[in-house]
């Protein structure tokens, strides 16, 4: 996980706040283990699938053949993408503090602890000497 704080920008009912947040990106040995995962999990279903009376005709050879292409996909839309980001800010509407911590799929939003008005928030910048992605978009 990134050890330095970067600026978190925070929308809420036209308003707007900027806050801190830790962001951590998949690594590519991450996203290798990731894709390697599905790889593992498509081909276990595969096999298990020849039970089944004829279906198994079908989703043997697709299981088999999907597999490596759902791992290059798992690991090439995880490396550098963010995998957790915690956060913390005041309410633009309220001013109560917030602390959050949302998985790396956007969108980031959620509701505010005291006024319950839904905020959305957006990373500003990557950590340095990294290549990370942020809502599928690269930063550079």
């Amino acid at each position: 996980m990134s050890q330095t704080p970067h600026p978190l920008q925070v929308y809420c009912n036209d308003k707007e706040t900027v806050g801190v947040c830790r962001v951590e990106f998949y690594t590519t040995g991450g996203a290798f283990l990731q894709g390697m995962k599905m790889f593992v999990l498509i081909l276990f279903v595969a096999i298990l699938s020849i039970v089944l009376p004829g279906l198994h005709f079908i989703t043997v050879p697709l299981g088999i053949l999907a597999s490596p292409f759902v791992w290059i996909y798992v690991f090439l839309t995880r490396k550098g993408a963010v995998k957790r980001m915690n956060g913390n800010f005041f309410c633009p509407e309220c001013g109560a503090n917030n602390n959050v911590a949302f998985r790396g799929i956007p969108p980031y939003s959620n509701k505010c602890v005291q006024c319950q008005h839904d905020f959305t928030c957006s990373p500003v910048a990557p950590p340095p000497g990294s290549n990370p992605r942020i809502n599928g978009v690269k930063l550079d």
